[in-house]
């Protein structure tokens, strides 16, 4: 049997960085490595990697400690950021929207040491279970690359599409792992990218996101915030906003049915809360971040705008209707986005707006803002029946024009 060095990754992480790991995990390779492991019925891509290691879902892996025991204690070190979808980033790269498709929408986006959730519960984690991967990269890293615009630690988001970075990790799901195990190998066979290693088991990526960040030595920021609270983050949203208990009344009561608790518990609770947004606030603005959810940002009030035009043009293609000024209110939101602190990147709110000024169409408006700045949002209104095309008007308009604030209303 052949030990061969383990790629940098691999030491790194799963050594701490500071010795090698290959008299411990060899690297073998072809048959021969599938075979020590008892991948019978292995997949043909397996037996081409480089394999780091089998281990025990229920044991513990060679990583470094970076847990724990309360919020005060979060430093660029002891966080790492989950991307769950369904694109394997070939060449190493998360890509976004924009650079996929041309859509208006620039921008990545990352819980911190844990899987994405619903905010108030009621459908819980619809969207996101079926997703093919669970993406993971370290928050220093990030930090690093001067693409970060800040967020929650519920939400953070970068702009632009992201390379990611040595000692990164991607897990899959293939049912060749035995039972109860986990394989780690080399990723560069099948990304075309050095150091970043895959990780695969017979589970889903959304459940085993939450279970590597532990596993991997971070501590579940979710479960933190749970524990200090007395109950989920879902229930702390519903506290806070009384108008979703009606509009999901049965979520709320099955978070709460086996709840019995005292007004001074209920502010002891939401006092918690409070403190733990204080704490965050402090840590993300000390990096010269925005400590807002996305939809607060100027970037979420650009690609909305955006969107809307779009939608504009499919509706009627008119400036006015009925007394309304869109182009007006349009040139009013752009005003105020422009004096927010951090500005998109990939287009200018300068420019947008005199493009519109000088469009006697929204669609001819599209078609400049497509020349100048290769956004083009067409793909999705394409397909949209007539009334589900002025659905997604209204919600735009409420949205940018009619200060509705659900949108924003999530405790992250």
């Amino acid at each position: 049997m052949n030990i061969n060095k383990i790629t940098a990754s691999a030491v790194n992480i799963l050594s701490n960085g500071t010795k090698k790991l290959s008299k411990k995990l060899p690297c073998m390779t072809g048959a021969e490595s599938t075979c020590a492991y008892g991948l019978v019925n292995f997949d043909s891509s397996i037996a081409k990697r480089r394999i780091l290691g089998l281990f025990d879902i229920n044991g513990t892996l060679p990583v470094k400690n970076r847990k724990i025991n309360s919020f005060e204690q979060i430093t660029p070190d002891n966080l790492l950021m989950v991307h769950l979808t369904d694109y394997l980033p070939k060449g190493g790269t998360i890509h976004t929207l924009f650079d996929n498709s041309k859509n208006a929408r620039n921008t990545l986006h990352f819980t911190l040491n844990h899987a994405v959730v619903n905010p108030f519960g009621g459908g819980g984690t619809e969207g996101w279970t079926d997703k093919q991967y669970a993406i993971f990269t370290p928050f220093k890293k990030a930090l690093k690359s001067g693409q970060m615009v800040g967020g929650k630690y519920n939400d953070v988001f970068l702009e632009g599409s992201y390379k990611l970075p040595w000692d990164s990790f991607i897990y899959r799901k293939n049912n060749c792992v035995p039972e109860g195990k986990i394989l780690f190998s080399d990723a560069s066979d099948i990304l075309g990218a050095q150091g970043i290693t895959l990780v695969e088991g017979k589970y889903d990526a959304y459940e085993m996101a939450d279970v590597l960040c532990e596993k991997l030595g971070y501590s579940n920021l979710k479960a933190l915030h749970a524990e200090g609270m007395g109950t989920d983050i879902q229930t702390v949203n519903l506290i806070n906003h009384p108008e979703k208990m009606i509009e999901m009344s049965n979520s709320f009561f099955d978070n709460c049915k086996d709840v019995d608790i005292d007004l001074d518990e209920i502010e002891r609770r939401l006092a918690f809360d409070e403190n733990w947004k204080k704490i965050w606030n402090k840590f993300i603005t000390s990096y010269g971040l925005e400590d807002k959810q996305h939809c607060e940002t100027s970037y979420s009030t650009g690609e909305n705008l955006l969107f809307f035009i779009e939608a504009l043009k499919r509706k009627n293609n008119l400036w006015t209707e009925n007394n309304q000024d869109y182009r007006e209110k349009i040139l009013e939101v752009i005003s105020k986005a422009k004096k927010q602190k951090t500005q998109p990147k990939f287009f200018s709110f300068e420019k947008i707006s005199e493009i519109i000024q000088n469009s006697d169409t929204p669609k001819i408006a599209c078609e400049k803002i497509n020349q100048e700045f290769g956004i083009d949002n067409s793909s999705l209104f394409a397909d949209l029946s007539k009334n589900d095309i002025e659905s997604q008007f209204d919600i735009l308009y409420e949205y940018l024009f009619s200060g509705a604030k659900e949108f924003c209303e999530w405790n992250y």
